[in-house]
């Protein structure tokens, strides 16, 4: 395994605002510090396609991978700082460049000729220098201003022809500061220890959540881009600080509170249901639903909250909600090019007609593709449907 690959795979620490960590990796524990104005540690999922070099000093892909991690979020007036304890400390930076802004992130391999920048002992970065001991007890800095020019530097290099690292197979895009993941690595060159913390840099940090908050949203899946607008947009929340949980199935009570969020949370009555108590969550917006018309109980006295939502199920609800909304719900699509079509449900069909004909339910299976009206639906796939109600159906 190259040294690259140890430091992405292996120990990773998130940084505590202005905190002083003591790394229990090594007799002679350096210090480590960061400052800035705004600070924040997330566990995110980073997808990297690898390149080494060939015979020819040339970097080709070898293959993808992925890595949760700690990534410290912070705004560009930060400060890294070092003070090594012992005389074999260094200190090297690696930069998980995103060319083309697929949400992949390209890392290069630099076992024989080193490819990121190493810190001397003057505190100077060299790109693709050997690492140095530094000088124990001096402290050493990197500002965010430095890794900016460093992370431009690096992202020029890798698309332009004859630099060095140039990725020929990668079509470069135009460079945000986000683009790029700074790893810092700390190690003991008397040893095989090291730690590697990774950063981001912004102007501000984000105030809204997007897929990089979420372990389990890969930025290349296909739901993707409707996770990132349902968060970035409030209309949906992840299941735990890290998770979305993208094929958890959608349940009536989400489905009301979603619908109840969208239309302004308005003033609403009591409900009656048994199994709606008065401090659920979900309260409000089962009461308003039903007094609009836009669900119904299962019963007088019962609602299933926590029932799973059908396709042609939530097909309906939507359409009613669209209505309540003033939308004209009239269009219609033949369903006859679907493969299952006779298995939409009597009281569903109009419904299911209008959300094909809307973009909000397709088929899948390719040639001969299926609705599969009776098969429950996961916030993935409402994702999509919620995106494109609000972006095409709702005035």
């Amino acid at each position: 395994m190259s040294k690259v690959l140890r430091k992405v795979l292996g120990g990773t620490t998130a940084l505590a605002l202005a905190l002083s960590l003591a790394l229990p990796v090594w007799a002679a524990d350096p210090q480590v510090t960061i400052y800035a104005g705004e600070h924040r540690a997330v566990q995110e999922l980073l997808e990297m396609d690898l390149y080494q070099r060939d015979g020819q000093d040339v970097f080709q892909f070898v293959e993808g991978m992925e890595l949760v991690t700690p990534v410290n979020r912070v705004t560009k007036d930060m400060e890294f700082q070092l003070t090594p304890a012992g005389k074999q400390t260094a200190l090297t930076v690696n930069y998980l460049t995103d060319l083309d802004g697929d949400g992949v992130y390209e890392l290069l391999s630099g076992e024989e000729e080193p490819v990121g920048d190493a810190m001397g002992a003057d505190g100077a970065l060299t790109p693709g220098g050997t690492p140095q001991a530094l000088t124990a007890g001096a402290t050493y800095r990197i500002t965010g201003e430095t890794l900016l020019q460093r992370g431009t530097a690096a992202m020029e290099r890798r698309s332009t022809p004859g630099s060095g690292t140039y990725l020929s197979q990668v079509t470069a895009s135009s460079f945000r500061p986000e683009d790029t993941v700074y790893m810092i690595t700390v190690s003991d060159l008397a040893g095989d220890e090291e730690l590697c913390y990774y950063f981001r840099l912004y102007d501000a940090l984000p105030t809204t959540a997007g897929i990089r908050d979420y372990v389990d949203v890969p930025v290349t899946a296909w739901y993707a881009g409707a996770v990132d607008y349902v968060l970035s947009e409030g209309l949906l929340s992840g299941t735990s600080d890290s998770r979305f949980s993208p094929y958890a199935t959608l349940s009536r009570g989400m489905l009301a509170q979603i619908l109840y969020n969208l239309a302004g949370r308005p003033e609403t009555g009591d409900s009656s249901f048994q199994d709606v108590p008065r401090d659920a969550w979900y309260y409000q917006a089962v009461t308003w639903a039903v007094e609009e018309g836009i669900l119904s109980g299962a019963s007088e006295t019962t609602f299933l909250p926590n029932q799973v939502c059908s396709r042609e199920q939530t097909a309906l609800v939507l359409r009613q909600f669209a209505k309540y909304m003033g939308v004209d719900v009239s269009a219609r699509a033949d369903l006859d090019r679907f493969a299952d079509d006779q298995s939409v449900s009597p009281w569903a069909r109009e419904a299911v007609e209008w959300a094909v004909a809307s973009g909000l339910l397709a088929g899948s299976g390719g040639t001969s593709p299926s609705l599969n009206p009776g098969a429950g639906l996961n916030r993935a796939e409402f994702s999509t449907m919620l995106r494109t109600l609000c972006q095409s159906v709702l005035p």
